[in-house]
């Protein structure tokens, strides 16, 4: 079986998963959202199209604890009730679901703010079909295990939108990985940057070298 049947097998597997989805979310006792934030925004109302409408939002902030959110109570996390449903609308990196094990709460998932909208659609396999010979050559050059499966899961999640996907083969060096890359030197565009924190891990990682390697970096 070649790589394009596989994937188009998998996101198969995740559209007859969804009812299992709505199952999870129909027979929650308590539904909560992680987050304020725009992807949290989404997801209230795409929960809020579907019927379901929750009953907290929850934050590490203090200083939105006791506030609304949507007319919703925004609460800290030690009151999340423990038969919660928690939907984490954060990036995977902030480690939510650890801070929820923690407390005692097991039932929750992480939420692309585009996963609701995805299913049923069409779309995403047909441009996968009609780029089939470039998407193949790609999965074919490249040389290790990591690093296909790594190309596996990303495109999979453009698919499905299934953050876990992202999780599982997310690492602090994404982009350098030392495994890979032995040595950085040249020219590099760091294309898009917000906070400067990828570039602040890139410069402490080829900072622990050794060595010293020619490097010019700019920052857009």
């Amino acid at each position: 079986m070649g790589f394009i049947e596989t994937l188009q097998n998998d996101i198969k597997i995740y559209k007859d998963n969804w009812s299992k989805i709505q199952d999870k979310i129909e027979n929650a006792g308590i539904i909560g959202i992680w987050g304020t934030g725009l992807a949290a925004q989404q997801v209230y109302k795409d929960l809020c199209a579907m019927g379901y409408v929750p009953a907290f939002f929850a934050d590490n902030d203090q200083a939105k604890w006791g506030t609304l959110y949507k007319n919703i109570s925004v609460i800290s996390i030690d009151d999340i009730p423990n038969n919660s449903l928690v939907i984490i609308c954060a990036n995977v990196k902030y480690q939510i679901h650890q801070q929820l094990q923690r407390h005692g709460i097991d039932n929750y998932m992480y939420i692309d703010p585009e996963y609701f909208q995805y299913l049923p659609n069409e779309q995403v396999r047909d441009t996968i079909n009609s780029n089939a010979d470039k998407i193949e050559r790609v999965y074919t050059i490249l040389a290790d295990t990591e690093s296909k499966q790594v190309f596996r899961n990303i495109l999979l999640h453009r698919a499905v939108h299934d953050l876990e996907l992202v999780w599982k083969v997310y690492e602090e060096n994404q982009y350098f990985d030392n495994r890979i890359v032995e040595h950085v030197s040249g020219n590099f565009v760091d294309c898009g940057a917000c906070e400067g924190d990828t570039l602040q891990r890139f410069l402490a990682q080829i900072g622990r070298g050794g060595g010293k390697s020619e490097l010019s970096l700019l920052c857009i």
